[in-house]
């Protein structure tokens, strides 16, 4: 019985908080601390303290602590019927879109366990990407509402989503993600939807940085320290280095790049050729490697990182090849480890390189 009367929509019913917005087609309430009862109507694969009323009746649940009111809401169908999670989002979508930008902007702040979705699929009516796009659509309308969130919000950056196929973007999008995590504020990614609030992004701020790797040619003492690890790799991998040869080395001079290491992979035509069964499926023009790690102390993680590189040959981080390869490449580097060991007192030689601190946390 207390699950029945509570379904139905009226201003004094306990289930609802404090008002957010109220008018003809609707209304929007916080959740007040009383629980729902047993049998309340509930969306299936929507638990939580949400709550939806379409044509004055509870239809639908979600997770946040939100009650969303939809009075013109006509059904088509003669039975009430709990909603799916795809009508829960489609009636927030309507009722949001009628909101003036102060209660979109308290709304917005409440849904902020959302501000980074995207749909998952091409035709995804359960995403909640559209109710956030709308909700900062919404305040961005007012320039007061707009100035007063983002001086709430400074840090947040727009991150749209990027298709791995997209080599480029999706290479600029890993070094700037590696950027963010070192970056002197903690920042926030949403989606671009709050471009429509000012908000720059993730690359841009990256780009200002300085924090993409742009690698240059090599300078100093830089040249035999690389000339030590292309000795190494011929060592450790003759029978690959003579099949498709070494690819020049560059150095990473970005003081605030987050990267060790990097490479351009580009798509072998013709048949393919193999290495210790695996496929080799990109040409490297390059690769490069920190300045940082071309100093003294550093041949380790400098020949670990130039491995690296270099078994991008055979595929992304994630491939399968690739991860072979690098067992194999590190393996090969624990059999010589007497003449990597050998190299050491070459490689930590005194040069006329100046001493110089490392910039990259001096922000």
């Amino acid at each position: 019985m207390e699950a029945a009367l509570l379904s139905f929509f009226h201003p004094a019913n306990p289930l609802l908080g404090a008002e957010i917005w109220s008018g003809r087609s609707g209304a929007v309430y916080g959740r007040s601390p009383r629980p729902k009862p047993a049998h309340f109507p509930a969306t299936y694969n929507g638990p939580g303290a949400g709550i939806v009323f379409a044509g004055f009746q509870a239809l639908g649940s979600f997770a946040h602590p939100l009650v969303f009111c939809l009075h013109d809401y006509r059904s088509s169908d003669r039975e009430r019927n709990d909603f799916y999670m795809m009508d829960v989002v489609k009636t927030i979508v309507r009722v949001v879109a009628e909101l003036p930008p102060a209660a979109a902007a308290v709304v917005l702040e409440a849904l902020k366990g959302r501000w980074y979705e995207h749909p998952r699929k091409k035709y995804d009516f359960e995403s909640w990407s559209g109710i956030i796009r709308t909700l900062a659509q919404r305040v961005a309308e007012c320039p007061d509402e707009r100035a007063r969130w983002r001086e709430r919000f400074p840090d947040l950056l727009v991150a749209a989503p990027v298709k791995r196929s997209d080599l480029p973007r999706y290479n600029r999008r890993r070094q700037a993600l590696a950027w963010m995590r070192i970056a002197p504020r903690r920042y926030r990614l949403v989606q671009d939807g709050f471009r429509a609030l000012d908000y720059p992004a993730l690359e841009s701020v990256c780009e200002a940085y300085d924090g993409f790797a742009v690698p240059r040619a090599p300078t100093g003492a830089e040249p035999s320290r690389i000339s030590i690890l292309e000795s190494l790799a011929n060592t450790l991998l003759g029978d690959l280095i003579e099949q498709v040869g070494l690819p020049p080395c560059r150095v990473i001079g970005n003081a605030y790049s987050a990267w060790q290491g990097m490479t351009t992979c580009v798509a072998r035509g013709g048949d393919r050729d193999s290495w210790r069964g695996l496929t080799l499926r990109y040409q490297l023009p390059y690769v490069a490697v920190d300045e940082t790690l071309l100093r003294p102390g550093q041949l380790g993680p400098a020949l670990s990182t130039y491995l690296h590189e270099l078994a991008h040959m055979f595929g992304g981080d994630s491939a399968v090849g690739f991860g072979h390869a690098l067992s194999e490449m590190l393996s090969r580097a624990i059999l010589h480890a007497g003449e990597i060991a050998a190299c050491e007192r070459q490689w930590d030689a005194p040069t006329a390189e100046p001493a110089t601190a490392d910039p990259r946390r001096e922000w």
